[in-house]
Parts: C-alpha cells; structure tokens; sequence
C-alpha cells in the first residue's frame, strides 16, 4: 500500500507525499528488524524532506535512524543522529521530540560508558 502512495505521489510531482511514505516505509522495516533497509529508507527520505525544506521530517528521520544505530550497538553513530535531531527539533520548536532525542542520549552516553569498561 504504501509503495503504491510512494510511486503515485511522486508520478504527480508531490516530493512531500512521497517522503513520508518512505520514511514510513522505513519506520515499518525498522519494526520488523530489518535495520539495514530501513537505514536506506530513512536516509533517502531525510535527504528528500532536506530538498523540499521540511526540517521536521529530515528531524524525524535523524531520530529513527540514531535509534537504529543505538539498537545495533553503535554509540557513536547514534549519538552523533540524535544530536543532529534534537538540535533541529529545538529550530522548529517542537520541545516534545527534542526532549525525547535527549532521553535518548542519556541512555547512549550510559551505554557507550559501560561498554568502554
């Protein structure tokens, strides 16, 4: 379904519509375990979000995709993600997901100093 609204949003011009589906489509793949093809999906949808000028969504995308590398254990990455994505929510002042990216860090800076040990 979504893949069919991707391919119809972008055979109609609309970057937007199709963005979202993809960094839907990411979201999914990233539920089902599928880190490696929903990286992908995210990092093309941030890069198409970043063209049209929607900092939320390229935000959003930043968040999925530090949440993915924290999940596969790669701190660094994940920290430098979240980072990106909280100062961007804090641009656009949407505090809620800023805050959440930094819960987010808290536990990666946990994370990344225990494993160091």
């Amino acid at each position: 379904m979504l893949s069919t609204a991707k391919s119809q949003f972008e055979e109609i011009g609309n970057q937007l519509g199709a963005a979202q589906c993809l960094q839907s489509l990411g979201d999914i793949q990233q539920m089902q375990g599928r880190y490696s093809e929903a990286a992908e999906m995210l990092s093309t949808a941030k890069s198409q979000f970043e063209e049209i000028g929607n900092q939320l969504g390229a935000a959003q995308c930043l968040q999925s995709l530090g949440n993915i590398h924290q999940i596969q254990g790669r701190y660094t990455e994940a920290i430098d993600m979240l980072s990106k994505a909280k100062n961007q929510f804090e641009e656009i002042g949407h505090w809620q997901e800023a805050s959440q990216c930094l819960q987010s860090l808290d536990r990666e800076m946990l994370s990344s100093a225990t494993s160091l040990e």
